[in-house]
């Protein structure tokens, strides 16, 4: 072989190629080159095959290349095979050589042959020219050896050697087919023949070698500078041009990528120098995201629809990330774009990530944070992502980045939106392949750039520092002073160091002397101290220090020296003033600016600083110099080379490009390492996937996100990684080879290998469940926890071994310690005397592995990182930083593997070790060094507090002076008694309540007793907390918690009556952490004090804010009671951040009372079921559309039709109970006498509405009765309702009707009463029912009216207590098995993990849709969910699966043109879309027409899968085959918690399953839950639970209804009137759920005489009702004192308002000439509006709206008083909400606000403000008609809607208000609006069709009369054109039109008169009033008010003169 085969080149190519090229005529060249690098004949002969089919396969010379020099490793060969492709392929193909593996083995035999004879001929004329050639290089070699011209010290025989051993090497890696470590595959291929860059030369001298690659020619820079067509900066878009302010023109590589970036959403690589401006680039792509999101612009200014997209900017380090972050903010701050930094170091809340539109993180981070599935918006609304430095798929790291990749991919194919990648890389050798990976098209968004292509040439030096030894060993000292130093080191590693230091010197002095600065990188904070004065030694040695000196030339230098003199580090001053400085993170902010600004004003010559200036700073150079390659990993325990993408970066740092025409890099390393760091630099070597070492991790963590779930799943996910593409190039380096990559060319067998050997690894250690069957994978416990905590599925091995149950806190240490992510902490030698010192100094547990092991370190340095030890040794420092970093997420990690297995001692452990070592505290030390963090405490503070024994409870005991006497300082005292109140502390009071006899139901309520500081607690603190069995071990229940501080604000903040009352109070704390052992406070949960034993009454006064739900937050649960009975259970509330931070409660079970057990079921008989002709009535006989009554509607079939018993029936849904209420109908109606009214009382609107329709069809049809609609939205006329023989009612608006029963005779004329769905009574609407009941039975009592009581209910555990309360006889009450239904069903119950709700629920979308697929063909599926965005979400996934399968059509069951048809007709966008795939959407958001079109198809079977909330199993008859309970929770708006369904309802969702005329062969019910609450719905689920009564917590506002209607007048027809209530009769068979401890006479009594007692008082505080005061009943006893109601309760009644409300409008309307926005927030603060309900994330909406509103709402944006505010503002305004569900929630606000402003009217008369009550009765004008007051009343009108222009004309023709625009003849006005540009001529028509249906009425005053003060009026109304209901578009309500009457001076702003009226035609008004004084004028006037409550400017106003 000749010279070049086996040297570097020297100048790129070798001279012979030419010459080569000449001579290949055969593939016999190709044959012999390769067996020249391989010995091996087997080895050589598979490669030569290879290659020759490679050459014959691959159409394109771009991958045949790559895939060349992955076979062959040589670039010459490679290019030469090339060259002659198509003959060494038709030579193949002649030889037959491209055959099968027969024909290939005869083609090779004759290949011998053939070779042999070819050899034979040619021989001597090859051996002769072999000879000259041989000849003329030796003679070459002679005339060159003067030249420094480098052969590394080997001849020709010693390279040979080497080469042999090398390539042995390699072929053993061939032949094993086993991976290696690419590593060591790539310091094999530099054995081989490998060639630098051009202009490349090598020096060689006695102490170093060194290759020089010279900087490219500037010239080819040039030629591609005039080849670029620049792009100015005026050129683009004009809102963008800011974003390069300073900038004239993008720069070259920018240019050419500008059309790519900034016009087009293609995938972008692009591969170039250091310094060419890359992150310009990522900012184009920024850019062109923006401005697809950009709604309007002006100028330079853009309005942005911030909410819509997100950018994600993943850099390698958090340094680049910190600078990233500072530079995008500078440059997109004027577009208001927040960017914000997510790393390790920066978390953002979900509230900041939702507020940002881009995110700086690392690969770690994103990774953490998508494989979570937060359904956060960083899940759902990331639309570029950009990867910085992507050639870091080559390191150790790279698995991570290409999971990722794998993971975009994988999203984009299921939401079907585009997310674009966009990947920033230094130079690569095969950057085709990693653009493939990309998905980057090659022809638009592949750019690579070479080094010619950087604007500041650069030249680099490489230099390998021999070893110290043989230098010393040729005894040529010229430097004997710098020898006396090395013979002193004692180590070689110490000499070869001080060596580097010596060459890096002498390179320095060169640079400086030629005027240049220079930049030296070292690798640890100390090395620069020690280089910069070993440099400073080094020039006074060599007498060079005066070229370092600026003290003359420089005119900076005087001026600056002071800043350099007042740096606090001493070394820096004396250093920086000889010309070397000094700069790494050790030192303080402040010098580290002045060595920087320094450098850049050229008063330091030379700056030794760490890699992350290089990152953080721009500070270049003209030279740079790395000193030394070996940099410590504490990953791997050991030093490591430099990775390529530090070297870069730093080499990018020389040259200044205002300054240099060049620049140098220089890299120092030893002599070994030299060729691998070229090799490096240079890029000869392909990156190659990592991602197999890792391959065990990630899967896991895409099993638990749910990305994959079964085994083809998995191989298609591998396919989308780096992995696959270079597994397909280089087979062999990854365990495979080429054959198989020939036989099955994606390798789908290897993969599935692959994954299979991973996944059954995952299921040895229990972190998977793998089914052989399906190929399925399932997520455990463990595998979540490992990928939620990043833990290494090894550590997890481990785990399941080592952790026990029972372990103390020394064994916990241990057990950290030997987690995998420590185990490459190895324990050197000289470490170990400061290891033992540690161990004996501050480890406070027994340090059990030994000290020179990895687990005995690492324990040793976590106890020093608790007790803040600081270590001296460098490596001792970086190991004690790595596990710092990484220890919390093991210990946090461990606890939730502890506390899944309900391990609660073992997880306490591990929760204190894991704050000890976040907290740097130990546990046994003060709690207040935890603030050290955030208020640095003086040490000697501290100690003073442990000397005097102050703990948290003395400190806040103690008073302030003496305090300061204690601790010998006054000032600090102070300060100290503030910190000790932030420190977080509760008083919990439990109350336990049996439900039954197995489970208890436990309320925590919580008291904060500390103050908040955001410094110290941030926005949010959390708690766990949990239930256990100390007794059993064993934890029953657990929570994670998190306490907000708007939650602490609004229960204790300043302003609260909490926070006055506490300051009042001792602060305890207790240090047992048992601060309440006594569970069963006997008190009731909102309105009852703690009732004495005796039973008697309790005389303290009643303060007026003693309500529990007021002054503590609730926590609730439930838990089951284990048999036998522990003796009690465990309550630990636990802080997540804080040490002895906690409260342990005991809760006693001995003693508890437990109801009895009363379920008794009745059996179905087995009866033949009847025929409908049994009701002997044709006409009835038709209602029903079955032939035959089912076997549970023929059993009740007698009572109900034809008894007058009352009845309960208890049935599951499904079972036909509307039959058992239309019998009950049927007999009543069917009796002779006239009187006959039926109320039939649902639950829901939605189920009212159903029911009117199906009876109205019915009864009234085909029957003849009639059937009325009584809710909030239909309110029937008197009339009506006395007409109306069947009442169909909600339980709210029948009480509000029957609160006047004595005025009202319909209501005493009710005969049967059915209640539907009576089991709700246990829920909180459940008190308005049993009142309702209650009421009824006391009025028939009264009247002696016979009155008929039908229940109807799911199954009941207490029947016979409903029953005996309905007075329900014995053979009236049926009560079936939950299993009694028609078609059988089969229910699974399903658990899913997650801490927190939304990717609890996404999780659960995957299985949805596998358990449909599994459905059978055809049949309908239900699914159920929580709320009205989740029936989207859910919709969206189902969706992007059913494209994912490649059948979108798969829920569809009909033709195309019905389903077109259906699709015209649909409103609602989502619907529209969803139902385009056969999936229907059900909510409350959707309008009346819309559901009726999707529950048409569903029951129609046109779609096959609906999506809904859970109200449609109560409202709509919809049931499916296949019912999904998708969750068992929901959001309460109320606790802002998640709360669980009521067992009822989840029984009413499963009711929907099974269709009696189609599933024959039974239906299935899934529920999907909490897995801690999957065991709970198996025991319970189809147990029924007690109904219980929760009338307590409304029994004031009921109290006072019955106070006005006159039922109760005392105390003691109160008492009488409880006794009819269910309360009454429950308390006393389960006391200790109302708080009682047994049922004593006595004690019931006392109960109800203190519960009365605290009801009236708080009424008469509350100005609602009062006393009597009669002088004859003044000595009378309390309980024959008179009630009454004052006007506030009569007007709290009237409108079914809460008296909390009318309190507040008592107080804040005394006031008079109250503007109209306080008016407007007094209405908002309605206790009506206390339920508006706020989501997750809301409150940032609610923050954004309110800036865009009138009145700028301020505080807490969370609260649903302020979003009622807002959204109200909003719909004045118009605003279209960005949040579908906001509409929804406008509607129930609008609803609440209508009845609550006229209630506000009322009270603004009692106080007579006549100007109050005029703005009161503007707002809902304003309500109505969706305007402002203010705006003008032309805007309602069609065609002048959002078209201010128009109204503007109006104007100018004198036309400014609606009545003037009535009076207009039709002509004239056309004639006008077609004058106006601004009318569109199509609203014409409608426009005067509109104006028909406003109001004309006309007002006359025919008697008025004025004696004295007293006042007599007449006057009439009349409408002078028909009456239609108000046209209001925005009003979704009732529009019947009313009007306000009101009388009042307006010049003393007193009101006389106010009277709502409502009429048709005409109407007569009779007024008589008093006046507050007698008229002193003649002419005496006073203002008559005529205000519409719907309209704007149709209001009357005149005088009446006296």
């Amino acid at each position: 072989m000749s010279f070049q085969d086996n040297e570097l080149f020297l100048s790129g190519q070798s001279k012979e190629k030419k010459k080569e090229n000449d001579q290949i005529q055969s593939i016999f060249w190709l044959r012999e080159k390769i067996n020249n690098i391989y010995s091996d004949p087997n080895t050589s002969e598979t490669l030569f095959l290879s290659a020759l089919k490679i050459l014959s396969e691959v159409d394109q010379n771009n991958s045949l290349q790559s895939e060349l020099f992955d076979l062959l490793g040589n670039f010459d060969l490679v290019e030469i095979a090339l060259e002659h492709r198509n003959l060494l392929v038709r030579q193949a193909q002649e030889l037959g050589l491209l055959s099968n593996d027969q024909d290939y083995q005869n083609a090779l035999n004759s290949l011998e042959i053939l070779e042999l004879e070819n050899e034979v001929e040619s021989g001597g004329n090859i051996k002769i020219k072999r000879s000259k050639r041989n000849k003329s290089k030796n003679n070459k070699n002679k005339r060159n050896q003067k030249q420094t011209v480098l052969k590394f010290g080997m001849n020709q025989k010693e390279k040979r050697r080497n080469m042999t051993k090398e390539n042995e090497q390699w072929l053993q890696f061939m032949k094993s087919k086993k991976r290696m470590d690419f590593e060591e595959l790539d310091e094999m291929k530099i054995g081989k023949k490998t060639s630098l860059p051009k202009n490349s030369h090598q020096i060689e001298t006695e102490k170093f070698k060194e290759v020089i690659i010279d900087a490219p020619d500037p010239r080819l820079y040039q030629e591609e500078l005039n080849k670029t067509e620049f792009v100015y900066i005026n050129t683009l878009d004009q809102w963008s041009q800011p974003t390069f302010k300073g900038y004239t023109k993008l720069n070259l590589i920018q240019s050419r990528m500008y059309p790519t970036a900034y016009k087009t959403n293609e995938n972008i690589l692009i591969c170039a120098p250091t310094g060419a401006g890359k992150t310009n680039i990522a900012l184009l792509t920024v850019l062109h995201e923006i401005k697809k999101h950009i709604l309007s612009e002006d100028g330079y200014n853009a309005h942005i629809d911030m909410n819509e997209f997100k950018i994600v900017y993943v850099a390698p380090m958090k340094a680049l990330a910190a600078e990233v972050v500072d530079n995008f903010s500078k440059r997109l701050r004027y577009l208001k774009i927040k960017v914000r930094e997510l790393t390790g170091d920066m978390q953002l809340t979900e509230k900041e990530l939702n507020e940002t539109q881009i995110i700086v993180t690392t690969p770690e981070k994103f990774d953490i944070v998508t494989r979570k599935a937060t359904g956060s918006s960083l899940d759902s609304k990331v639309r570029l992502v950009i990867f910085d430095e992507v050639h870091l798929l080559n390191d150790e790291r790279g698995p991570v980045i290409e999971t990722l990749v794998a993971r975009l991919i994988r999203k984009v194919e299921m939401s079907q939106q585009m997310i674009r990648l966009v990947a920033l890389s230094a130079t690569l050798p095969n950057y085709k392949d990693v653009a493939q990976f990309l998905k980057v098209n090659p022809e638009r968004g592949l750019f690579h750039f070479d080094r010619k292509f950087r604007p500041i040439p650069l030249k680099m030096v490489f230099i390998g520092v021999k070893d110290v030894k043989e230098i010393l060993e040729q005894r040529n000292y010229d430097d004997f002073y710098n020898v006396r130093h090395l013979c002193r080191l004692r180590t070689a590693t110490e000499r070869n160091k001080y060596y580097q230091n010596m060459v890096c010197f002498s390179k320095v002095v060169d640079r400086i002397k030629n005027g240049h600065q220079v930049l030296v990188f070292v690798h640890s904070r100390k090395g620069t101290l020690n280089t910069a004065k070993f440099f400073l030694s080094q020039a006074q040695h060599t007498r060079t220090l005066k070229h370092f000196n600026n003290e003359i030339k420089n005119p900076n230098y005087r001026r600056n020296v002071k800043n350099i003199m007042n740096c606090k580090h001493y070394d820096l001053k004396n250093l920086a003033l000889n010309g070397f400085g000094i700069h790494n993170a050790g030192l303080l902010r402040k010098d580290r600016n002045v060595m920087e600004k320094s450098f850049k004003l050229g008063l330091i010559k030379v700056l030794v600083t760490t890699a992350t200036l290089a990152w953080g700073v721009n500070l270049p150079a003209h030279t740079v110099i790395i000193k030394g390659t070996g940099i410590y990993n504490p990953k791997k325990g050991d030093f490591v080379d430099v990775g390529a993408l530090d070297i870069q970066q730093i080499f990018g740092r020389a040259g200044r490009p205002q300054f240099d025409k060049d620049g140098e890099a220089i890299l120092i390393t030893e002599e070994n390492k030299l060729l691998k760091m070229v090799n490096m630099v240079t890029n000869q070597i392909p990156i190659e996937s990592q991602f197999l070492d890792q391959l065990n991790d990630h899967l896991n963590a895409e099993i638990v996100l749910g990305t994959v779930s079964d085994l083809q799943e998995a191989s298609s996910w591998l396919k989308n990684t780096y992995l696959y593409l270079r597994l397909i190039k280089n087979p062999m380096g990854y365990g495979s080879n080429y054959d198989q990559v020939f036989k099955d060319k994606s390798l789908n067998q290897f993969r599935r290998e692959k994954i299979l050997v991973a996944a059954k690894l995952l299921e040895e250690n229990r972190m998977i469940r793998y089914d052989n069957t399906t190929e399925s994978f399932y997520p455990t416990d463990l595998g979540r926890i490992s990928s939620y905590y990043y833990l290494k599925w090894e550590t997890i091995q481990k785990i399941n071994k080592k952790m026990k149950k029972n372990m103390d806190l020394s064994q916990i240490f241990d057990l950290v310690t030997y987690a995998e992510e420590f185990q490459n902490l190895k324990s050197r030698q000289e470490e170990i005397a400061e290891l033992s010192k540690i161990e004996s100094s501050c480890c406070n547990y027994d340090v059990i592995a030994p000290l020179d092991s990895s687990s005995g370190k690492t324990n040793v340095l976590l106890q020093a990182w608790i007790s803040n030890y600081k270590l001296s040794s460098f490596s001792l420092i970086v190991d004690s930083n790595y596990i710092s970093k990484n220890a919390p997420r093991v210990l946090r990690g461990f606890f939730e593997i502890s506390f899944k297995r309900g391990w609660g001692s073992v997880s306490t452990l591990l929760l204190t070790v894991a704050k000890m070592v976040e907290q740097r505290t130990w546990e046994t030390q003060h709690p207040l060094l935890q603030f050290n963090n955030y208020i640095r405490l003086r040490p000697l503070i501290v100690n003073k507090l442990i000397e005097k024994n102050l703990d948290l409870n003395r400190i806040i005991d103690l008073s302030l002076n003496d305090l300061g006497f204690l601790i010998r300082n006054k000032v600090q005292a102070r300060f100290i008694k503030d910190l000790s109140r932030k420190f977080p502390y509760f008083e919990i009071y439990p109350e336990v309540r049996p439900i039954t006899s197995e489970i208890l139901n436990i309320d925590l309520y919580l008291e904060a007793q500390f103050d908040w500081d955001f410094k110290v607690h941030g926005k949010r603190l959390a708690f766990w907390i949990w239930i256990e069995d100390f007794e059993n071990e064993r934890i029953y229940h657990s929570e994670y918690y998190t306490l907000s501080y708007d939650s602490w604000n609004e229960k204790w903040g300043k302003n609260s009556y909490k926070k006055k009352k506490r300051n009042q109070k001792k602060h305890k704390f207790n240090n047992d952490n048992n601060n309440n052992n006594n569970s069963n406070i006997d008190f009731v949960k909102d309105f009852i004090k703690t009732t004495n034993n005796n039973g008697e009454d309790d005389d303290d006064d009643y303060d007026e804010n003693n309500d529990w739900e007021e002054l503590y937050i609730k926590i609730s649960f439930m838990i089951p009671i284990i048999e036998p009975r522990p003796n009690e259970y465990y309550i630990k509330f636990v802080s997540d951040t804080y040490l002895n931070c906690e409260n342990i409660i005991s809760v006693p079970l001995k003693d508890l009372v437990l109801p009895n057990q009363r379920t008794k079921h009745t059996d179905l008989l087995d009866l033949n079921p009847l025929h409908v002709s049994v009701l002997n009535n044709k006409n009835i006989e038709q209602i029903f559309k079955f032939p035959y009554f089912n076997p549970v509607q023929t059993q009740f079939f007698y009572v109900l039709y034809r008894t007058q018993f009352n009845v309960l029936l208890g049935a599951p849904t499904g079972s036909g109970k509307t039959v058992a209420a239309e019998l009950a109908i049927l007999q009543l109606l069917n009796q002779k006498h006239k009187n006959k009214t039926v109320v039939y009382i649902a639950p829901l609107k939605s189920l009212v509405t159903e029911r009117v329709k199906d009876w109205k069809y019915k009864f009234e049809k085909l029957l003849g009765y009639k059937v009325a609609e009584l809710t909030g939205d239909v309110m029937p006329d008197r009339k009506t309702l006395e007409g109306a023989q069947i009442i169909v009612t909600n339980p709210e608006k029948f009480d509000s009707i029957t609160r006047g029963w004595k005025k009202r005779n319909y209501v005493k004329k009710i005969n049967l009463i059915i209640i539907d769905e009576i089991h709700l009574l246990g829920n909180e609407r459940g008190a308005t029912l049993e009142i309702l009941v209650s009421r009824m039975r006391y009025i028939s009592s009264r009247t002696g009216a016979k009155l008929r009581f039908i229940g109807l209910s799911t199954a009941l555990a207490n029947a016979g207590d409903l029953a005996e309360w309905l007075n329900v006889p014995p053979q009236g009450l049926f009560n079936f098995k939950p299993s009694v239904r028609p078609v059988r069903l089969e229910t699974h119950i399903r658990g899913f993990t997650g801490k927190f709700y939304c990717p609890r629920m996404a999780s659960m979308n995957k299985h949805i849709y596998k358990a449909i697929i599994n459905t059978k063909p055809k049949h309908p599926i239900l699914v159920f969910v929580s709320s009205r965005r989740q029936t989207r979400l859910t919709a969206q996934d189902l969706i992007s699966y059913t494209t994912m399968d490649l059948s979108p059509r798969k829920f569809l069951n009909c033709k195309e043109s019905e389903l077109n048809n259906a699709l015209k007709r649909v409103k609602d966008k989502n619907l529209k879309l969803s139902l385009t795939f056969g999936i229907g959407l059900h909510s409350a958001g959707l309008s009346y027409s819309d559901k009726a079109i999707v529950e048409d198809l569903f029951r129609n079977l046109k779609i096959l899968c609906l999506v809904s909330t859970s109200t449609l199993a109560w409202g709509v008859n919809l049931p499916a085959h296949t019912v999904i309970i998708k969750g068992t929770e929901y959001f309460d708006p109320k606790t802002k918690k998640y709360k669980n369904f009521e067992i009822t309802e989840l029984l009413q969702m499963c009711g929907r399953a099974g269709r009696p005329q189609f599933d024959h062969d039974g239906a299935k019910v899934i529920i999907m839950c909490k897995k801690s609450q999957k065991e709970f719905y198996k025991k319970f689920l189809f147990s029924p639970f007690p109904v219980e009564s929760n009338l307590l917590n409304q029994l004031p506002n009921h109290l006072m209804a019955e106070i006005n209607s006159g039922t109760i007048s005392t105390k003691q027809d109160a008492l009488e009137y409880l006794t009819w209530t269910y309360l009454f009769r429950r308390m006393i068979l389960n006391p200790n759920y109302y708080g009682l401890k047994n049922f004593s006479k006595k004690q019931i009594n006392g109960f109800f005489s203190q519960l009365l007692n605290q009801i009236f008082d708080k009424l008469i505080i509350n100005n609602c009702i009062e006393y009597v005061k009669e002088k004859k009943n003044y000595n009378e006893k309390d309980s024959q004192k008179k009630l009454r109601t004052t006007i506030f309760g009569q007007i709290a009644t009237f409108y079914y308002l809460d008296f909390k409300t009318l309190n507040i409008f008592n107080e804040e309307l005394e006031e008079d000439d109250l503007e109209l926005s306080d008016l407007f927030e007094i209405l908002c603060d309605a206790t009506e509006f206390d339920e508006v309900p706020v989501r997750h994330s809301e409150d940032q909406t609610n923050e954004e709206l309110s800036k865009r509103v009138r009145w700028r709402v301020f505080g807490n944006y969370g609260s649903p008083h302020n979003k009622a505010n807002i959204i109200l503002q909003a719909h004045f305004h118009q605003i279209k909400f960005s949040v579908p569900d906001y509409y929804s929630d406008l509607n129930s606000v609008i609803g609440q606000a209508i009845r609550t402003i006229q209630a506000m009217a009322d009270v603004a008369f009692h106080y007579g403000h006549l100007s109050n009550t005029l703005k009161i009765l503007k707002i809902p004008q304003m309500i109505v008609q969706g305007r402002w007051y203010d705006d003008s009343s032309l805007s309602i009108l069609p065609g002048f809607e959002s078209n201010p222009s128009l109204i503007k004309y109006l104007e100018s023709q004198k036309i400014v208000a609606l009545p003037q625009l009535m009076e207009i003849n039709r002509d004239k006005l056309t004639n006008i609006l077609t004058r106006s540009k601004c009318f569109e001529q199509r609203y014409l028509n409608k426009l005067f069709n509109t104006l028909k249906l406003f109001p004309k009425i006309k007002v006359k005053v025919f008697e008025k009369k004025l004696k004295i003060k007293q006042v007599k009026l007449k006057i009439s109304l009349k409408y002078q054109n028909k009456y239609y209901d108000a046209y209001a578009p925005k009003f979704k309500k009732q529009k019947t039109l009313a009007w306000a009457v009101i009388i009042g001076d307006s010049s003393s702003d007193k009101i006389y008169f106010i009277k709502r009226v409502f009429f048709k035609n005409s109407i007569q008004i009779s007024l008589e009033f008093n006046l507050d004084q007698i008229p002193k004028e003649e002419n005496f006037q006073l203002d008559f008010y005529l205000i519409s409550d719907k309209y704007i400017g149709l209001d009357q106003q005149y005088k009446i003169n006296f």
